[in-house]
């Protein structure tokens, strides 16, 4: 998945449940996303993303690796991990590289 432009909460939640239908379709748990939008996600957004993520079906059992296209996006990508990882059993991590993601991905059960 790659996201580009403004945070909008309606097309984010459209943008995942796509995204588990296509793990769905396809048996397979592990996701890859670039972030290239052009302002960070708003912090208050970062707090509401675990809804988002339960809602459309994400589980424990998906890896979800996020990478901040650009760095400016980078502290509320991690927000947004700490804040899943907090709250939840459901498994996001943020990357500044995209080849680090990829591994972790590679590396994930």
């Amino acid at each position: 998945m790659r996201t580009e432009g403004v945070f909008d909460f309606l097309e984010a939640y459209e943008m995942w449940e796509k995204i588990v239908l296509a793990c769905i379709t396809h048996n397979c748990q592990r996701v890859l996303g670039i972030s290239n939008l052009d302002k960070p996600l708003p912090e208050a957004d970062a707090y509401e993303h675990l809804g988002i993520l339960e809602s459309v079906g994400v589980t424990p059992d998906h890896r979800i690796a996020w990478v901040a296209g650009n760095p400016e996006l980078l502290p509320n990508l991690r927000l947004t991990e700490m804040v899943i990882g907090n709250r939840s059993n459901l498994v996001l991590r943020a990357f500044e590289k995209e080849r680090e993601a990829e591994r972790w991905l590679a590396n994930s059960r």
